[in-house]
C-alpha cells in the first residue's frame, strides 16, 4: 500500500478485488477513501469500522453504471493525482461521484476559488474537504488564515461545525 497522505480513490470493477482489511488500513491511517465499483458494496459496509467511516464521510462509496469497456479496469488515485481523466469523466457521468468537487478538493495550488451551485449540492462539504486537503498536504497552513464567505447564518454555522469536526480527524 502506497503512502497517500490524504485520500485514495479506488475504482474496482469487481468489488472482490478489495478486502475490508485494506479499506480499514487506509481509514485507520487517516486517509479518506473513495470506492467506486460496479458491484453492490452492501456486504463491505457491514464491517463496523467501514460502516462508521461511511457515516462520517471518510469512506465514500459509489456504485458505477456498468459499461463493458471498463470491465477490466481498475485504478488507484492517491491525493488527487489523476493520470487518466477519461476514467474520472466516466465515473462522473455514471455514478454519484462528482468530478468537479473531487478536482476542487484536490487542487494543489493555494489560490482563491469561488464555489457557486444550487442549494444542497455539496458546496459546504466541498469547501471543508478542500481545507482539510490543504492542511494535510501543507502542514504549515494556519486554519485561522482561511476565509469562507457565505450568505446565510445557517450555512456559516454549518461550515464552522464541520471545520471543527473535520479537524478532529
Amino acid at each position: 500500500m502506497n503512502e497517500a497522505k490524504y485520500s485514495v480513490l479506488l475504482f474496482l470493477s469487481d468489488i472482490q478485488q478489495v478486502r475490508a482489511s485494506e479499506l480499514r488500513q487506509y481509514i485507520q491511517s487517516g486517509r479518506k477513501v473513495y470506492l467506486l465499483t460496479f458491484d453492490d458494496p452492501e456486504e463491505l459496509l457491514e464491517d463496523p469500522i467501514l460502516h462508521e467511516a461511511h457515516k462520517k464521510e471518510l469512506l465514500q462509496v459509489s456504485v458505477v453504471r456498468y459499461a463493458p469497456e471498463w470491465e477490466q479496469a481498475w485504478a488507484v488515485i492517491e491525493d488527487g493525482k489523476v493520470n487518466d481523466s477519461q476514467l474520472l469523466d466516466y465515473l462522473d457521468q455514471n455514478s454519484a461521484f462528482n468530478k468537479g468537487q473531487y478536482e476542487l478538493e484536490h487542487a494543489y495550488d493555494r489560490g482563491h476559488y469561488i464555489v457557486k451551485a444550487g442549494a444542497g449540492t455539496g458546496k459546504t462539504t466541498t469547501m471543508i474537504n478542500r481545507i482539510m486537503f490543504l492542511k494535510h498536504m501543507q502542514g504549515d497552513l494556519d486554519l485561522r488564515s482561511v476565509v469562507m464567505i457565505t450568505f446565510t447564518n445557517e450555512a456559516a454555522a454549518n461550515m464552522r461545525s464541520k471545520c471543527i469536526y473535520s479537524a478532529q480527524y
